[in-house]
């Protein structure tokens, strides 16, 4: 957890305390202005008769829609945090404020995304059994901070859920951010494929960017599948994992005879220098004929998760 995080753990209890999470203005104010000069340049291009235009409107197009995708987030998704509670909305229609009795536990989950840089995501789990998940960023963790120790101060409360508790049932799924990946890649994709009908008639140009297009093909049919199909179920007797739509199972976590977290780092060459790296992490188990299976996670989100199904994996080895 974010040192800053740890800080925040100690609070004056006051009535007017109010944290607005994920709020970054700075952001939003990038992307205008980084839209309009992507728009001015276009302009001036289109005027003056140069065919690059058409480059610089793809780009407009792209600015546009991460600006439209901010503003939407600022109007619609918001997460407050005061004294009475949580309030969390995605969407217009689907806010809904939590009282802390109504929250079980407060944990923050962090790790290395694809790209390297790290991340924080703040997990609320209901005493309905239902999870949040959201990103925060250090000058939240005050907040965060808040959360937690207002949950903490409520003390025991008869509820079936609580840590150490082996009956708690944890979910990892590919539809937490799918859709924003969905989008991105469609957006890639799109791109490419306009590229090429711009540039048909250049022969080199018309032979490289196929292989633009299919690598954004893959990348989109990739999140795709993984939106609607993975899936990973962990239980107080046993998990189930799918990947896709044909390969679902249910695993006792007796028949699984080991277990591991890896991570894989590749590195990215841009002509023959390495310009940076990619981590991937998966899950490794085998079960007792020592056949292997693997699904990716990302650390950034699922860390806690995976630590429970990693235990509960050693505890019942153990007992062989």
């Amino acid at each position: 957890m974010n040192p800053n995080a740890k800080k925040g753990m100690v609070i004056r209890m006051k009535k007017d305390v109010k944290y607005r999470i994920g709020k970054n203005n700075a952001g939003t104010v990038i992307g205008i202005v980084m839209l309009l000069i992507f728009g001015g340049v276009t302009l001036w291009l289109y005027l003056s008769k140069n065919g690059a235009f058409f480059f610089g409107l793809l780009l407009s197009l792209v600015m546009l829609a991460v600006n439209a995708a901010s503003l939407y987030n600022e109007l619609f998704h918001k997460i407050i945090i005061d004294s009475e509670g949580l309030y969390y909305r995605t969407a217009p229609s689907n806010g809904k404020k939590y009282g802390y009795s109504d929250i079980a536990k407060v944990w923050v989950s962090f790790g290395k995304n694809l790209n390297g840089t790290e991340s924080e995501y703040c997990n609320v789990r209901l005493c309905s059994g239902e999870d949040i998940k959201f990103l925060f960023f250090p000058y939240d963790a005050e907040g965060i901070g808040y959360l937690m120790e207002m949950v903490k101060k409520q003390g025991e409360r008869d509820m079936p859920i609580c840590d150490g508790d082996d009956t708690q049932i944890y979910h990892i799924s590919g539809k937490f951010l799918g859709k924003t990946r969905i989008v991105i890649s469609s957006v890639i994709l799109l791109i490419t494929v306009l590229l090429e009908i711009a540039l048909i008639r250049n022969t080199v140009l018309a032979l490289i960017i196929p292989i633009g297009i299919i690598l954004a093909a893959v990348d989109f049919t990739y999140n795709l599948i993984r939106y609607f199909c993975f899936a990973v179920r962990i239980e107080p007797e046993g998990f189930f994992v799918r990947t896709n739509p044909f390969d679902g199972k249910y695993y006792n976590y007796s028949v699984i005879r080991d277990c591991k977290a890896v991570m894989k780092k590749h590195k990215r060459r841009d002509r023959g220098r390495v310009t940076h790296n990619m981590y991937y992490y998966y899950f490794v188990f085998w079960d007792r004929d020592g056949v292997e299976r693997r699904f990716r996670f990302e650390k950034a989100v699922s860390s806690h998760e995976i630590e429970v199904l990693r235990d509960r994996i050693i505890r019942a080895n153990s007992k062989w």
